[in-house]
């Protein structure tokens, strides 16, 4: 069974993919944690495909 995997997106620059769910939203808690105050930035999360691009 193909596992299905993620990219993390930061104001749309990727910061890491190839990502289980688990490890995507551990990553986002943490961004939001960290920049809490940064009210402009937009943290977005994007199912693969498999081949390797988000899908649309």
């Amino acid at each position: 069974m193909e596992s299905i995997l993620f990219k993390v997106l930061i104001d749309g620059t990727t910061v890491a993919q190839n990502m289980s769910i688990e490890h995507a939203l551990i990553l986002i808690e943490n961004l939001f944690n960290h920049y809490y105050n940064d009210t402009q930035m937009l943290v977005s999360i994007q199912r693969m495909d498999g081949d390797g691009d988000a899908e649309v």
